[in-house]
């Protein structure tokens, strides 16, 4: 994302909880987009692989400018993102 555009939802999806390392992730990530100006839509998976495809396929039909994805299973995946 370029660094003056600053509007619109983006949608940020992680894992798991269980880990400290994806809390930081999505932490850095929904503080440095809404240092941009970006509505964030932190949500975490918890390791369910159909609870993560679900907040895709809820995101994608909410219209964000961008997806960041950190994905359980990639394969999984696809079909919904080529949706996007």
């Amino acid at each position: 994302l370029p660094a003056h555009a600053g509007e619109g939802l983006v949608g940020v999806l992680m894992p798991t909880k269980t880990s400290q390392r994806w809390i930081n992730d999505g932490d850095a990530v929904k503080s440095q987009l809404e240092a941009l100006g970006y509505t964030v839509d932190l949500q975490y998976a918890q390791d369910d692989i159909p609870n993560q495809l679900s907040q895709l396929e809820n995101e994608i039909t909410k219209g964000p400018k961008a997806l960041i994805i950190a994905s359980i299973d990639g394969t999984t995946m696809a079909d919904a993102l080529q949706k996007a």
